[in-house]
């Protein structure tokens, strides 16, 4: 179960070199083989190694190429969960596709972006240290950047349910920069001893703006297969919040560009697709693991315990997906992509012309994106 209220629970710098991507293919991993000007309009996909759950807490951002070999790889310095009691911290993915390239970001707030070219650049930099956690967005042309750091009090040690935390109070901060440039605070808020309720998580943003979890659960003892955690909606300068997306009742789970929105619920029973006023386009099963296709034409719906997955399309005609595979996303209209196992988090493909058969990728990681 995810918990809205918590129960009474490579040494990346910002000017770091760009890992030199390696010549041949190292075993579990993808590899780079050839040159970024033979590739250059190839689609290419980004993912997190080694894909631990919960996401958060691994060392590597790795740009593939359909075969999953790698194009580009660079390597960072791991995010540290907050120590909380007797959940654990869910933690944002480290990194977010845009501008054609992944920004990712490190154990020591540096943000930077890997290019398919092999290129790490310096983005921004955000204050994070011990029993802080952050989640980020990047604008569309990948000039602007959203993040916001929670902070917990102290851990106590030794571990107690009863008492997790030292005295002291939990904070919020929302910050902003511009590619290159300083960091700006757009608010602080002190919220007292009592684990807030209203913590913003940036999550996206389109060509209106960034989009934000606003009511972001914080914990969980049950695992953490969504990537949003909580009602969707739109901020504007100051961190202020608009109507919740897809409806009060939709937790979101993502956005295309024309507004359309995947919604779950709070207990994985239902789902839907939706309009961002929240009608319904279509329904869809429960599920833990639930995916929309880039064009909004089909979503799938899979269970965390690795129920086969259900494809459903637009037109309300529903097929079966290979039994175990969690599906992650889409890497166009026609391929799903997703893990056979929690523990390995071994790559796979599924094209919906042979929805029988399952691709190894031959290697373990998170999907994160598409490069555009």
């Amino acid at each position: 179960m995810i918990l809205a209220v918590l129960a009474v629970a490579c040494t990346g710098s910002l000017g770091s070199q760009p890992a030199k991507p390696v010549s041949t293919a190292t075993s579990g991993s993808p590899a780079a083989t050839a040159t970024p000007t033979a590739v250059a309009q190839e689609l290419l996909y980004v993912v997190i190694e080694p894909g631990h759950e919960p996401v958060g807490v691994n060392d590597s951002v790795v740009i593939v190429r359909p075969d999953g070999t790698a194009q580009a790889r660079a390597q960072f310095t791991p995010r540290t969960p907050p120590l909380i009691g007797n959940a654990a911290a869910i933690m944002a993915p480290e990194a977010y596709v845009a501008a054609g390239k992944v920004f990712f970001m490190d154990g020591k707030g540096a943000l930077r972006s890997l290019d398919r070219q092999g290129q790490v650049s310096p983005v921004a930099s955000f204050p994070l240290g011990p029993q802080q956690q952050i989640a980020f967005a990047v604008s569309p042309d990948g000039r602007h950047v959203l993040a916001d750091v929670l902070t917990y009090p102290p851990a106590h040690f030794p571990r107690d349910i009863q008492q997790p935390f030292d005295p002291g109070t939990f904070k919020q901060d929302l910050y902003a920069a511009d590619a290159g440039g300083p960091t700006r605070t757009v608010f602080h808020r002190d919220e007292g001893n009592t684990l807030p309720s209203d913590v913003i998580e940036p999550v996206a943003w389109d060509a209106q703006g960034p989009i934000a979890t606003i009511d972001s659960s914080l914990g969980t003892q049950q695992g953490i297969p969504r990537r949003w955690f909580g009602h969707a909606a739109r901020i504007d300068a100051n961190g202020g919040a608009g109507p919740v997306l897809g409806g009060a009742d939709c937790f979101a789970q993502a956005l295309l560009g024309d507004g359309t929105v995947l919604c779950g619920d709070d207990r994985f029973q239902a789902g839907s697709v939706r309009s961002p006023s929240g009608g319904v386009l279509y329904p869809l099963p429960g599920g833990s693991y639930l995916t929309l296709a880039p064009d909004g034409s089909a979503a799938t719906a899979s269970g965390f315990s690795g129920d086969a997955a259900v494809l459903v399309r637009k037109d309300g005609s529903t097929a079966q997906l290979p039994p175990g595979i969690y599906a992650e996303g889409w890497l166009d209209p026609q391929t799903i992509i997703g893990i056979s196992d929690l523990n390995t988090n071994r790559m796979e493909v599924v094209r919906l012309s042979a929805l029988s058969k399952i691709e190894d990728l031959g290697y373990g990681g998170w999907f994160v994106g598409v490069l555009t």
